[in-house]
Parts: C-alpha cells; structure tokens; sequence
C-alpha cells in the first residue's frame, strides 16, 4: 500500500527547536498495517517496546484497560499507533495498550513512523505526552521537566544564551524559572536513585516511598556518596540531618588519631632516625623526643 503524508504540527516542544536544538519536528508517514496473517511479515516480527523507554508508558490499572479494550473492540482502533523506525526495528513511542489489545483482539491498526535523531529525542517527546496528560504525581511533572533541562544542556552551551532553556520550559509549563532549576536537581537526584534500585525510583515517582525531596536534592549534589548506607540509613527512621552528623562525627574521628596511634607514630619515627641519632647526646636525643610530643599533643589532641 502506497504511504500517505499528511501535514502534522510539530511534536515536539520549542525547547527541542529553538532553545536546545536536539529534537526536529518528526516526520509522519500513516499506513495501514492488518494484524494476524495478513501483517507484513517484516513489520510484525519487529515491533519493539523498548526497555529504556518503559517508564515513559502510563500504566493503566485494569478497569481503565478493560473500557479501552472494549472501546476498541466495538469500534476499532481509531488511533494509529506511533512508531520509531530504528534500523530494521520499528520502537513504539505512543499507544502502547492499543497495540497489546489490537494484538489480542486480533484488529488491525494503522501506524505512524516518526524520524528521530536520537533517543534522547524519543524520550522528550514522550515526555511531552506524558506533561500533556492530567494523572500525573507532582514528582512525576517535576522528574519530566528536568529531564528536558538536562537533555537540552547536554547539546548546548545554555549560560552562553542567558538561560533560554530554563526560560522556555518555564513559561510552557507555567511555572517559575527557579522551578525548573530544582526540577533539574531532582532529575539527577533521581537518575542516580535508580542506579541503586530502580524500583525505588518508581516509587518516590508514584508518591509511594520513604523518600523526601530534600533526600533526592542531598543525593544530587553528592559526588562521594554510599547511597546504599544512606538509603538503609532512611529507611530504618533515620533523619537526613542525622545521617549527615554521623558523617561530620566520622570525619573528625578519622583526622585526629588515637592516643595508640600517636605513640606508634612516635616510636616509628624514633626508629627510623635512630641511625643518624646514635651519635648524638643522650639529652639531645630526650630533647627531641619532648619536642615530638609536644607537637603531637599540640595538633591531635
């Protein structure tokens, strides 16, 4: 079947064109493809849901599923289904469900390829549909709109455009620019989260776990950090502020030495210059040792 262009709007934000230029508009082709035994073969056996692009799916709970599905079985799937053809590989990128129900019911669809450069393009675009969507926890929109930040940041210099990013996303979503800053740092906080557990990621994101907004804004500027010790640390009741006096307490256990310690130091130091004491008085030799106590003393104690 010969393909149809149809003229589209733009399906991704300004921040993709103007402000980070990492996304273009998409382009659309529709065609019909028939599930079953009539699917063209190399379509069918190469539709993918991408794994890395999972979170971007909205989950529906199972009465939602069950009145698509019956809306579709009645009166078919209305909607195409949006693919992203990447080599041989077609990745859905929107209708999900629609493509699982048409699959089981045995209905055919019809698809829309879209043209991306990047997956990171993917994913802003994704993102926007999730951002368009009414359902949505504050910890989700705010995960959302960092991650457009930080994806438009890694393509350009944004402090050489005075901010224009920050400045696009914040008047799109209707929220200050200083938002949009701290929706970045809960972003990284986040991505580093799920480096340890990513099923705790999706739970802060759900709005069902331990975890505060201050706990990933700690973690986002830490460069040193045992996020497991934290995260066992949190979850057993213990407080961010607790944690982090534990550490200062460690910190200045591990600068000044034990009383041990300092006469080991002393003794070793003694030995290792016995050699080139041996021919020095005695009283010299007393000297020098109440002279390394005294300094020890002075700066461990």
């Amino acid at each position: 079947m010969a393909k149809k262009k149809f003229n589209t709007k733009t399906l991704v934000s300004e921040v993709g064109s103007a402000a980070s230029q990492i996304t273009s508009t998409p382009n659309l082709q529709t065609s019909s493809i028939p599930t079953g035994e009539r699917m063209e073969k190399a379509v069918r056996e190469n539709i993918h849901i991408l794994k890395e692009l999972e979170y971007f799916i909205r989950k529906l709970n199972e009465s939602e599923y069950n009145l698509l599905k019956e809306d579709i079985r009645l009166n078919g799937c209305k909607e195409p289904i949006k693919l992203w053809k990447r080599d041989d590989d077609f990745i859905i990128v929107d209708g999900h469900h629609r493509y699982q129900i048409c699959q089981e019911l045995n209905i055919p669809f019809q698809t829309q390829s879209l043209d991306f450069a990047s997956i990171e393009e993917v994913k802003i675009y994704m993102a926007k549909l999730q951002l368009g969507r009414r359902n949505l926890t504050p910890q989700e929109s705010s995960y959302l709109r960092g991650m457009q930040y930080a994806f438009a940041k890694m393509n350009r210099d944004d402090s050489a455009k005075g901010g224009r990013t920050r400045e696009i996303l914040s008047k799109e979503y209707g929220v200050s620019e200083a938002t949009i800053m701290r929706d970045h740092k809960l972003y990284l906080g986040i991505e580093k989260l799920s480096q340890i557990s990513e099923e705790e990621k999706q739970n802060y994101l759900s709005g069902d776990s331990f975890l505060l907004k201050k706990h990933i804004e700690y973690i986002a500027i830490q460069d040193d950090l045992n996020l497991e010790v934290l995260l066992t640390f949190l979850s057993q009741g213990g407080t961010l502020e607790d944690y982090i006096k534990q550490l200062d307490k460690k910190e200045q256990q591990t600068k000044q030495p034990k009383k041990a310690d300092k006469v080991d130091f002393l003794e070793s130091f003694e030995s290792k210059f016995e050699k080139e004491l041996k021919s020095a008085d005695p009283s010299r030799k007393a000297e020098m040792k109440f002279w390394l106590e005294s300094l020890l003393n002075k700066y461990y104690s």
